[in-house]
């Protein structure tokens, strides 16, 4: 596949919404999980960073130069999910961090390569 350069709303919305199905999902098992957070803490790390590897895969085919030379979260989640699939996920990703990190992705998805 040839690299792209842009990504339409409407495809950058639906990644949108398949993202936060996820966490919705994460959440409502989170909530029915009482008493078990010690079982949460370890699932939790490896839940965030294959969500990473799916965050990223969503627009794999984009354009590196367009990502630009400074760092950010494009490239946080380029290196996250290389590294996870090395099998070095991120100890401390958690839901909170995911959802600041996605946060950013989207936007500069979508200020870098809007359609």
């Amino acid at each position: 596949m040839l690299a792209v350069t842009k990504y339409e709303p409407e495809y950058v919305a639906g990644c949108r919404r398949r993202i936060a199905a996820q966490l919705d999902a994460y959440d409502a098992l989170r909530a029915k999980a009482g008493g078990a957070e010690a079982e949460i803490a370890a699932f939790e790390p490896l839940f965030f960073a294959n969500l990473v590897h799916v965050l990223d895969n969503l627009f794999v085919h984009r354009l590196r130069k367009n990502e630009g030379k400074e760092p950010g979260p494009l490239k946080d989640v380029r290196a996250m999910s290389s590294a996870a699939l090395n099998g070095d996920a991120p100890a401390d990703l958690d839901e909170d961090g995911f959802r600041r990190l996605a946060d950013g992705f989207f936007a500069e998805i979508e200020a870098k390569f809007g359609g």
